[in-house]
């Protein structure tokens, strides 16, 4: 399947937003993030890392590349 490295203007109908979950570590999940367009194209998005549990429910926390941190 080819991949394609920027999003069109537009996105057709029949598009697809995708998102797996990748693992957890420290109270935060990382999330790969694509667009699949009807021809079969693939569009990358940046990965993101999201706090879950205790680390989504304070304010003061954040995830970063090495897991949960605190400010």
């Amino acid at each position: 399947m080819p991949k394609s490295t920027q999003l069109p203007r537009r996105l057709p109908p029949g598009s697809k937003y995708i998102i797996e979950s990748n693992g957890r570590k420290n109270g935060c999940t990382l999330l790969n993030r694509y667009v699949e367009l009807p021809d079969g194209r693939r569009v990358d998005l940046a990965p993101r890392l999201v706090p879950i549990g205790r680390a989504a429910a304070s304010k003061s926390s954040r995830c970063t590349r090495h897991g949960v941190a605190r400010h």
